[in-house]
């Protein structure tokens, strides 16, 4: 029996994991699939800054609980070392391994500091759900001592911006007055995304008294401050660097212990051709955020729909390696973004032949639990609240 190690439980992973446990069941050879990853969940990111003002938003889906029920699945709880490419095998933190005939790398990326002093030290990257403990706690402080924190948030992608304006109707269903800035580089909010849907977006935040500080990159933080390139010392009791991304870490770490080189793309990602084979690996896949297709016009920002369509696509050309039948070029397409700025608002981008946007409303949440929903149905999963 064959063995695919699934790296990384992602969107990717996850999605990954899914479709080839479904693809098994009519497949000409038999395999078996390894999800490796260092929890036995994953936490839903788009959601985590939904949970900041709703707890009981459920952003937790369980792996045994979505595939336990397939006999040819296996979950390895670990951190990830190195992979051994010579002898296929996934090395371990604590020295185990695991044997592979295939590997599928979605280590996805990590939050970057660019280098900037501090940073590291002083500030809470909001990326996971370790974070949003970290931060609700900070919150929670304050709000025993009835004060209202100075937050400062360090960029105004979909993460910043939501971060923002959930914070804002969590300190004021406890009855503080809100003290939030973002500080964006670029000359507007949602800088990736059309003009006029972040006009949509940057309104619905003015209006709630956010202060938005354009044109100004933070090149130093201590203790008190942000300081900005064009001269700015923005005071701050809560730090959040919601900006930038690069290469998981893991992949150079694996350079380095494996004696190899990856071909690189933008952020540091590893390159792969039509079908998702790492440059060079016959039998080494990537997915996900850890991926750049090489057949395609633009580089794919690190957002979960890509993860998925990638992960699909591989869940059908893995097995069909094996069995020595034609392969699937991959195709990705950007379907639109929801961004949910509270419970009951989110403002939506379609793509449709044409682009529709649709401000902040009760219509972009029921758009934002679709998608929700409909990737949670499709992997069989129930989803929970965090902590477990």
């Amino acid at each position: 029996m064959y063995s695919i190690a699934v790296l990384g439980g992602g969107y990717a992973g996850v999605k990954l994991t899914k479709g080839l446990l479904d693809y098994s069941k009519n497949s000409s050879v038999k395999y078996k699939v390894v999800l490796i990853d260092r929890n036995d969940f994953q936490c839903l990111l788009p959601s985590l800054p939904a949970a900041i003002s709703n707890r009981l938003e459920k952003i937790i889906i369980k792996y045994e609980e979505a595939f336990g029920g397939y006999s040819n699945f296996e979950f390895v709880k670990g951190e990830i070392d190195w992979v051994n490419f010579s002898s296929k095998t996934v090395v371990l933190a604590d020295g185990r391994e695991v044997k592979y005939d295939h590997a599928v790398l979605c280590f996805g990326v990590q939050p970057t500091d660019f280098g900037i002093d501090g940073v590291r030290q002083y500030s809470i990257m909001f990326w996971n759900e370790k974070d949003l403990e970290k931060y609700m706690s900070k919150l929670k402080m304050f709000i025993e001592q009835n004060k209202s924190p100075k937050i400062v948030i360090v960029g105004a992608g979909p993460v910043g911006v939501e971060v923002a304006s959930e914070t804002y109707h969590y300190l004021r269903s406890k009855k503080i007055i809100p003290n939030i800035t973002i500080i964006e580089a670029k000359d507007r909010c949602l800088p990736t995304l059309p003009a006029n849907f972040a006009k949509s977006i940057e309104d619905y935040l003015t209006k709630r008294s956010i202060n938005l500080v354009y044109n100004s990159a933070v090149c130093k933080v201590d203790d008190k401050k942000a300081y900005t390139s064009d001269n700015k010392e923005i005071d701050y009791d809560i730090l959040l660097w919601c900006s930038g991304v690069s290469a998981n870490r893991i992949l150079k770490q694996m350079e380095d212990k494996a004696g190899i080189k990856f071909e690189r793309g933008p952020q540091g990602r590893l390159i792969v051709d039509e079908f998702l084979r790492v440059k060079n690996f016959k039998d080494v896949w990537a997915v996900g955020d850890t991926a750049v297709p090489e057949n395609q016009n633009t580089t794919p920002i690190p957002l979960a729909q890509f993860a998925i369509q990638m992960a699909e696509v591989a869940s059908f050309n893995i097995p069909r390696s094996l069995e020595g039948k034609e392969l699937q070029k991959l195709h990705l397409s950007f379907k639109g973004i929801v961004v949910q700025m509270s419970k009951y608002s989110a403002g939506a981008m379609l793509k449709f032949p044409f682009e529709i946007t649709i401000p902040p409303s009760i219509f972009g949440v029921f758009l934002r639990k679709f998608v929700d929903y409909n990737y949670i149905f499709s992997i069989g999963a129930k989803p929970h609240r965090y902590p477990l």
